[in-house]
């Protein structure tokens, strides 16, 4: 298959239900140790990559009552009668294109860590490997927390080709996670690919990775993290002995890549966050630029974050092309690459 038909193929975001080749499932093995997997059906045939989700920071209580406070909706518990809002689920669109793939993609909620925290990044890195060791027990042995519920997983989970990507906070979470000098991965446990997708403002030196295929994806009309998020490109390419990436997606916001935090869901907070400048345009850095509609922005995610996962953690070379910005599907997004 020609590679741009093989891109139309994984954006196409909902497959039909009857031939869908994904499964889905969640554990929650304690309140702070939640997550909804998705896998590909025939799990038990060949050994799957892993790839672990974490969102950034958002409400974490869905308290739709007009006075409802910050504290209400931010604040941890959640009131009684409240139910949490699941931003863990909001990259389940991404998910199923990897599951399709043949990945096992754990998207972890977050929701329980503080952004009070004396070191909240290197508590969200920490909630990667609590991940982690779950999946390596239950892989390696069929036990452990996670059996026997995904018991049929037992030797299928390959745990030496692990990817992570975090959103926002997140991000910078799973780059602590694989900071050069600062893992503290479990056994067994090799991270091959990591993706900051918008990630806040990074923290210096353990924000640093330079021996594991990264890449820093910015929103053009990112008003959070934009342009933060290219400080991450700048340190792993100034140390890198590995290729590392770049994306900019013109006209992307911050929000639209999670699907609960947008507006379609519905969900308490969720809102367009980009600067509008006149009809259909928003604030960029140095102009306004064509908005791109919550669609769009995910078809950006979806090609290029499936392309990197596929190309590190399996070795699908014929994506070089597209990360390295020489094949252009999308105009809206401009991708590249510093080679070490």
């Amino acid at each position: 298959m020609k590679l741009l038909a093989l891109l139309v193929a994984m954006t196409t975001l909902t497959p039909a239900a009857a031939a869908d080749p994904v499964r889905t499932a969640e554990y929650d093995v304690t309140p702070d140790l939640a997550a909804v997997v998705h896998y590909p059906r025939d799990v038990t045939r060949g050994s799957h990559p892993l790839v672990v989700l974490l969102h950034g920071f958002f409400a974490k209580c869905a308290d739709r009552r007009p006075d409802a406070s910050y504290q209400d909706l931010y604040g941890w518990p959640c009131k009684p009668g409240i139910e949490q809002v699941p931003s863990y689920h909001g990259y389940d669109y991404l998910a199923r294109s990897l599951a399709r793939a043949g990945f096992v993609v754990v998207s972890v909620n977050a929701n329980h860590i503080s952004s009070a925290s004396p070191d909240e990044f290197a508590d969200r890195a920490a909630l990667i490997d609590a991940h982690l060791r779950l999946w390596q027990e239950v892989s390696s042995s069929g036990r452990g927390a996670l059996s026997p519920q995904f018991a049929e997983f037992r030797g299928h989970v390959d745990l030496n080709r692990v990817g992570v990507l975090g959103h926002s906070k997140g991000g910078r979470g799973a780059v602590r996670h694989s900071a050069d000098g600062y893992r503290d991965w479990p056994a067994g446990v090799q991270v091959k690919a990591v993706v900051a997708l918008e990630p806040i403002i990074s923290g210096g030196g353990d924000s640093v990775i330079s021996d594991i295929p990264f890449l820093t994806v910015i929103g053009g009309c990112d008003k959070v993290s934009n342009p933060d998020a290219n400080d991450y490109f700048s340190d792993a390419a100034a140390h890198n002995v590995v290729p590392v990436h770049r994306l900019m997606v013109q006209g992307a916001n911050h929000n639209f890549f999670n699907t609960v935090w947008s507006p379609s869901s519905g969900q308490v907070t969720a809102e367009d966050d980009a600067v509008a400048t006149r009809p259909g345009y928003c604030e960029a850095l140095r102009a306004d630029e064509k908005q791109l509609g919550e669609r769009q922005q995910r078809d950006a995610g979806v090609l290029y974050l499936s392309a990197f996962f596929r190309r590190y953690l399996n070795g699908e070379t014929r994506f070089d092309p597209l990360l390295s910005g020489t094949e252009r599907p999308l105009p809206y997004a401009v991708a590249e690459v510093d080679q070490p």
